[in-house]
């Protein structure tokens, strides 16, 4: 469906996101038919991490996206991992918190942060799994987050409290609100987005064109 292409991109501009992501066959895509990605987005790679410094108003806060796995649900490379490792120490030195953003799914993810144990404020997972709000993984010194990959929720993540020194936790209620907003019909439309995406075809109608 490449007429959605366009009006998709201008939604996620308009939605003003700090950082987003984009496979690379995405970025291709977008690139083929001359469509600009939403700003600030970058394009995840298929071997090395992408990172982002993002201004706010406790200080400057860390990105690291994941690179890409080999094949869909596959967790990190030995190289892989190693090198999220140095770029999340490269980030510490330049932010108050780093966020993880990964691509594997939830077994990877998972098995990931049993392993390796990175030193993350925040990982926000996504691919293939069940998705969840927010829990204290790692001796609760992160957060782990893992969106629904059907787009049928929303998960919240509110932080109160910027992550301190070493034996900082987060606890819920105290340091950081977390819950799954369901999108069903109690849900508004938003007019403005509705106008946007109006000529859209719908994934799920099978009679659109593909």
């Amino acid at each position: 469906m490449d007429e959605a292409y366009a009006p998709l991109v201008k939604a996620y501009d308009s939605l003003h996101y700090d950082a987003g992501a984009l496979t690379p066959a995405e970025a291709a895509k977008l690139a083929s038919m001359g469509i600009a990605a939403p700003k600030g987005w970058v394009t995840l790679d298929p071997k090395e991490p992408r990172t982002q410094l993002i201004d706010s108003p406790k200080g400057k806060i860390g990105v690291v996206f994941f690179p890409m796995s080999k094949k869909l649900g596959d967790g990190p490379t030995d190289d892989q991992a190693q090198a999220i490792n140095r770029k999340i120490k490269e980030l510490r030195s330049q932010s108050v918190m780093v966020i993880g953003v990964s691509p594997w799914g939830v077994q990877a993810e998972s098995n990931y942060l049993e392993k390796t144990r990175p030193d993350l404020d925040v990982l926000l997972g996504s691919g293939p799994g069940v998705g969840f709000s927010a829990k204290p993984y790692v001796s609760g010194r992160l957060l782990w987050m893992h969106s629904y990959s059907k787009g049928k929720a929303i998960y919240t993540l509110d932080l109160l409290a910027m992550p301190g020194d070493r034996n900082f936790k987060w606890e819920m209620g105290s340091n950081y609100t977390t819950q799954a907003l369901i999108l069903d019909e109690k849900i508004q439309p938003d007019q403005e987005m509705t106008e946007l995406l109006q000529n859209v075809p719908d994934p799920g109608d099978k009679t659109a064109k593909q």
